[in-house]
């Protein structure tokens, strides 16, 4: 869930929005050969806070082995938020196990490694994090995409060997927004809050 601060001054009412971990997250992927990723959220991605990077897994650890920024992406809006995604990324590793990482404005946010290892990051947005098996292994001409119906990157499962889909919902997905409180529904709260110290 989003976290809200309210600000009033001088009549002027602004409600600043965070992004927690859950609401970003790989959605999308080609780790060997001719690479693309996809990144998807529930809410428009800014891709100047955007930073992707691999790893070279190898006996428990990983380091950093190419970093990229946002600029190196696209992005769509998609029904229930957005996609940022590339395939002209290059390597991501050099040899098995690998794994990629993604950080939105200077925070950490994933960490998925492939090959059947799990390692721990030195170097980069992961810096410090254990990764996570994606659990499903690349298969066939296609790429591994999660499905399923969600807001956050538990409520979907990763298939293989399916047609690429950069850029657009994959199949059998959907994004459920998560709807931001209005300003005036905050105006309440905080009216409530108030009258309730005054009793």
């Amino acid at each position: 869930m989003k976290a809200f601060n309210l600000l009033i001054c001088a009549g002027t009412i602004t409600v600043f929005t965070g992004i927690s971990k859950s609401d970003i997250w790989i959605n999308e992927v080609i780790y060997e050969g001719a690479t693309g990723l996809e990144i998807a959220a529930n809410f428009e991605i800014d891709l100047s806070l955007l930073t992707v990077a691999s790893y070279q897994g190898d006996s428990g650890e990983g380091d950093l082995f190419h970093q990229w920024s946002g600029s190196d992406f696209q992005t769509t809006v998609v029904d229930g938020g957005s996609l940022a995604w590339s395939t002209t990324l290059g390597s991501f590793q050099n040899s098995m196990p690998g794994g990629i990482a993604i950080s939105y404005n200077n925070n950490f946010v994933q960490l998925l490694s492939y090959g059947g290892n799990v390692f721990y990051a030195e170097g980069g947005p992961a810096d410090g994090q254990f990764s996570t098996d994606l659990g499903t292994p690349l298969q066939g001409s296609g790429s591994l995409q999660l499905e399923g119906n969600g807001s956050a990157y538990s409520d979907f499962h990763w298939v293989n060997d399916v047609p690429t889909t950069w850029g657009a919902l994959n199949p059998n997905q959907t994004i459920v927004a998560i709807p931001a409180p209005s300003a005036l529904a905050l105006i309440g709260l905080a009216s409530m809050r108030r009258h309730r110290r005054r009793r």
